[in-house]
């Protein structure tokens, strides 16, 4: 996803033949769609169809689909198209999933509904919290996980909007050592330089100031630390806004977001989460 200007609208700057050329230049076995990116493939059932056939011919395993956007008014129809997307996987992808609308039962009962969906497709909904959102912290989420049941929902760790939602990251991360590796579904890293103190600035920071794992000071490597301590080994992406349109070519954005992913994981240990690429 793709920013040209902080208030400027998203757009993808690759897609989706183009970052499979490019994940697979650099080794990777496992990728996450953006809808934004697929989104002229999601459409229609064969466009679908093209895309996961396109996939798998490459060997590529597709770990995660999203965002559905809950409290849009369009929660249960874009639910819809993307359990028949995920449902046409060998293996089913996670649904990730945000709420953009202020948390109220209405809400929660049309995360419910979007959850039976992707669970009929043979998967799950990964619920992000927003730092600044409507849902902005890790304790909240967990909270509205619990209504909707951990066997059809579970949290999706973005340290962007983690590192954000409290200057307290000790407690943070003693939070993460908290969880079981069931209660998490992926997990998202940006780096950064200083943390926003604004909506505004935090809106500007986050389409047009991430950075590559290990290219600032966001202290990533506790994070991951803590995921790998507790035994989760799901996937793990960077998720860098904007990144990708800064770079010479796809094949270029995406080696250095592998290699930096291969760092983090290297650090924190033998048993770290399995990185992967998003095209961005």
């Amino acid at each position: 996803m793709t920013f040209d200007s902080p208030t400027s609208p998203p757009y993808s700057a690759i897609d989706s033949s183009g970052f499979l050329e490019a994940a697979t230049a650099v080794g990777c076995t496992h990728i996450g769609w953006d809808t934004l990116t697929i989104a002229s493939d999601i459409t229609s059932v064969a466009g679908r169809a093209r895309l996961v056939e396109s996939s798998e011919n490459l060997g590529m395993t597709c770990t995660d689909i999203g965002v559905l956007r809950v409290g849009s008014g369009r929660g249960r129809q874009d639910a819809e198209t993307l359990a028949d997307l995920i449902g046409r996987f060998d293996d089913a992808p996670v649904c990730n999933a945000v709420i953009e609308d202020p948390v109220d039962d209405s809400v929660v009962d049309e995360l419910k509904a979007c959850a039976d969906l992707i669970a009929d497709a043979g998967s799950y909904l990964c619920l992000e919290f927003m730092a600044y959102g409507p849902l902005p912290r890790l304790d909240a989420a967990m909270d509205i996980v619990d209504r909707v049941g951990w066997e059809r929902c579970r949290l999706l760790l973005d340290s962007w909007h983690l590192l954000h939602s409290t200057d307290d990251h000790a407690s943070l991360i003693a939070l993460v050592h908290s969880l079981t590796p069931a209660q998490i579904g992926l997990v998202q890293v940006a780096d950064g330089v200083g943390f926003a103190r604004s909506t505004v600035d935090f809106a500007d920071r986050s389409r047009l100031g991430r950075r590559c794992p290990g290219d600032g000071d966001h202290p990533l490597s506790d994070m991951t630390r803590a995921i790998a301590a507790i035994g989760f080994t799901g996937p793990l992406s960077a998720e860098v806004l904007s990144y990708g349109a800064g770079r010479p070519t796809p094949a270029t954005a995406a080696s250095e977001l592998w290699k930096s992913l291969g760092d983090l994981t290297t650090d924190a240990g033998a048993t770290a989460p399995r990185a992967q690429v998003r095209p961005e």
